[in-house]
């Protein structure tokens, strides 16, 4: 849930400082530049800003997803331009490309009786589970409540539940902005496919 907020503390030259929240002035959240949608510009203490709120590995929260606080117009003029970026972005257009290429290759593995029959179950299962924790990590997230570690939807996604990731973060609107986080799991999912086309393929060519 986005948060309205007033930088109080800013360190430009170590890039980190602390936002209070309008609704909470008691509670101060860490706040990295990284974090910080610049539009070509630093923090300013005293600015008002957009952010999410995110625990950290310590338990402590911190600011992520930080945007100034402007006009409807200028937040409706930067939306489209963002979504124009991201359509044109591989970490948007390359997953689908994926999931056809596992479903073809899915396809010519059956039609070639190569298809163990255990494979399709166990990937519906990983997926299915892949989903759900991507759910009650959203959920989790939007309460505030103690959050499932990155690193524990990464290995559903490189066991294998990678397209369910992707379509949660398509639905969900779940990790979709954070450009590392889609970074690493676009190469679980390189990773993944990869290792089942050797799996599928590499049979009949040893024969």
């Amino acid at each position: 849930m986005e948060r309205l907020g007033k930088l109080v503390e800013w360190n430009d030259a170590r890039g980190y400082g602390f936002i209070v929240a309008v609704d909470a002035p008691g509670q101060r959240y860490f706040l990295h530049v990284h974090e910080y949608r610049r539009m070509g510009r630093r923090p300013e203490v005293g600015e008002l800003l957009r952010f999410v709120v995110e625990r950290q590995p310590d338990g402590r929260w911190r600011a992520v997803d930080v945007a100034r606080a402007v006009s409807v117009a200028h937040r409706q003029v930067r939306a489209t331009t963002g979504r124009r970026h991201d359509r044109a972005s591989p970490l948007t257009w390359l997953p689908p490309v994926l999931v056809v290429l596992l479903g073809a290759l899915l396809a010519w593995a059956a039609w070639h009786g190569l298809l163990p029959a255990p494979l399709p179950m166990g990937l519906l299962a990983i997926n299915a589970v892949t989903f759900v924790a991507y759910w009650i990590d959203k959920r989790a997230a939007q309460a505030q409540a103690r959050r499932t570690p990155e690193a524990t939807l990464h290995l559903l996604e490189l066991l294998g539940g990678w397209p369910a990731a992707w379509l949660a973060q398509r639905v969900l609107r779940h990790k979709s902005r954070k450009e590392n986080y889609r970074l690493v799991f676009l190469a679980a999912a390189f990773v993944n496919l990869a290792a089942m086309a050797l799996f599928l393929i590499g049979e009949p060519i040893a024969a």
